[in-house]
């Protein structure tokens, strides 16, 4: 089976690049129904539509139409994510595959089924059934920033306050002239515990993402505080160069503080077992839940868009209205192609100048599929713009990933296939030492194919299209990879960037401010990222026109 990462937050979790292995040993091994209430029996989906390593065609996610719940492109830990209502970072144990392994699920719910909690159960029930899930509630190591003393006393002043405390940011002032603007936190008569949960909503583009990476207080401080922090925002640590100073720095160097990455026990799932193959699915599935028709919008009108309108895409339940789009967004969108990358469609040039307006309309009754949506754009387009198209393999502009002098550790195979922005084996954070380093991944058991396939999704700015693995390396490698936002050095943008970012055979020269490419990280590891043509699918225009059918 194909293995592949999915970034996508789906409701209330996250589908995740990694989760880690709990250390302690489990309780006995119960079914996964066990961690349910005791309300009554599961409740179940009537039929269910499994399907093993999906092919591309679909937005990866969860959406309800009706009475059919899709779960697209998801992987097993997402899906157990779902069912238990549990950030996906805290599921532990399992074979390898299970953040890498995708699936199609299709499942048609019980007439009138609205609720969250419903349809929870039904998931949990489907995956004991047709995966043999058993699964149990324990303690799960996950992310988390400690707050620590660093070395010495804290530069901490005792509040006299009797007040409850509280920390906040005033108004930005005016930078002084060759400076850049400092986020600024004013606390008074605060405790360490209540820093620790400003800190986690406070140091955004740091790593501190929708609570999955909490600050855990462990200062040992008793009592309540007064004091000032500043720090340099993430997206002007470029501009700032050697006098930007991280949020990690500033606890440090101004409160006698420390905030480091650690892996932290927090209740979570644990798998004990699951089966990568689904049962089958039942040979009447067709008549039980047959498929749905095709969408079409019965009213649309398209226009031209105002010179100097708004560019928005909004929805609502039963059509859109799209403002100042141009033609090749609209048919990326709805043959859903790399956004980022210019090689993926052949047409003619002014589809990327030609601005438009479209409001458009299901029949009265009808809400939208938003699982089958693209393709009712798509039906849109082809009937007002009368378009002929058809895919072919053609070679674009891409890179093979090969290895030069490999500096990688030899994998346990037993562990689960994992990256995600937690420390490496030595426990550190590179963006510490080096706020620079805007980005960093550290990968457990990872093949090289499955990190090449990730690198154009964690680094967009650098690789538009898939990277090709050439390392001729086999097996499962562990290894942690920091980089800085390609927008830390001018002219940054895939290939044909090779002398600035440094692809080539002589590493980039030290950016003033720290920066350090993807491809210099690269080298670190033994890897390099080598400029290729190869051939990839590509969407062809063979007639389209410039003005629509009338309205």
């Amino acid at each position: 089976m194909r293995r592949y990462a999915k970034l996508a937050v789906l409701g209330l979790f996250t589908i995740p690049l990694f989760a880690q292995t709990a250390a302690s040993s489990p309780p006995a091994a119960q079914p996964a129904t066990a961690l349910t209430t005791s309300e009554g029996a599961l409740e179940k989906f009537l039929a269910a539509d499994v399907r093993v390593d999906p092919p591309a065609g679909h937005s990866g996610g969860i959406s309800y139409f009706g009475d059919r719940v899709s779960f697209r492109e998801v992987s097993m830990s997402g899906l157990i994510a779902y069912a238990y209502g549990v950030n996906a970072s805290n599921i532990a144990g399992g074979p390898a595959w299970v953040d890498w392994d995708n699936y199609d699920i299709v499942a048609l719910a019980p007439l009138g089924t609205t609720q969250y909690k419903d349809r929870q159960s039904m998931l949990q029930n489907l995956l004991a059934e047709r995966f043999k899930l058993v699964a149990h509630p324990g303690d799960v190591p996950m992310p988390a920033y400690v707050l620590t003393v660093a070395k010495g006393k804290p530069n901490l002043k005792p509040s006299t306050s009797t007040e409850k405390g509280s920390c906040k940011s005033p108004p930005a002032a005016q930078p002084e002239p060759g400076s850049v603007r400092q986020n600024v936190l004013e606390c008074r008569g605060v405790t360490m515990d209540s820093l620790a949960s400003t800190l986690s909503s406070s140091f955004g583009g740091y790593g501190f993402v929708n609570g999955s990476r909490p600050v855990v207080d462990a200062t040992g401080l008793k009592g309540a505080y007064d004091f000032d922090l500043q720090w340099t925002p993430w997206i002007l640590l470029p501009q700032a160069g050697p006098s930007g100073i991280s949020p990690f720095q500033a606890l440090e160097q101004q409160l006698g503080l420390k905030l480091e990455l650690k892996m932290v026990p927090r209740p979570g799932v644990v798998i004990d077992s699951v089966n990568e193959e689904p049962t089958p699915n039942p040979p009447d599935l067709d008549k039980i839940m047959p498929p749905l028709p095709p969408q079409e919008f019965e009213v649309a009108t398209i226009r031209p868009a105002q010179p100097d309108g708004p560019t928005r895409r909004v929805s609502t339940n039963d059509g859109i209205n799209y403002q100042g789009l141009s033609l090749k967004s609209l048919i990326e969108q709805a043959w859903q192609l790399n956004s980022n990358s210019d090689q993926d469609l052949v047409a003619p040039n002014w589809i990327a100048d030609d601005r438009i307006d479209i409001q458009a309309k299901l029949p009265a009754g009808e809400l939208i599929n938003r699982d089958d949506f693209p393709q009712t754009l798509r039906s849109l387009l082809i009937d007002r713009f009368q378009i002929k198209y058809h895919m072919e393999d053609r070679p674009v502009d891409t890179y093979e990933l090969v290895a030069v002098h490999p500096r990688l550790t030899r994998a346990d195979p037993s562990e689960r296939t994992t990256c995600g922005k937690f420390p490496g084996r030595d426990g550190k954070d590179p963006r510490i030492e080096n706020p620079a380093l805007s980005a960093f991944e550290t990968c457990t058991n990872i093949t090289m194919g499955e990190f090449a396939a990730l690198l154009n999704r964690l680094m967009p700015g650098y690789f538009h299209d898939p990277v090709k693995d050439a390392t001729g390396l086999k097996g499962g490698w562990n290894l942690t990879i920091a980089w800085s936002i390609a927008s830390y050095f001018q002219n940054a943008a895939g290939p044909g960037a090779a002398q600035t970012l440094g692809s080539g055979d002589t590493p980039t020269a030290s950016a003033p401010n720290g920066a350090v490419s993807v491809f210099d990280a690269l080298q670190k590891l033994g890897l390099k990222a080598v400029e290729k043509k190869l051939p990839e699918p590509v969407l062809v225009i063979d007639q389209i026109n410039r003005q629509p059918t009338e309205n």
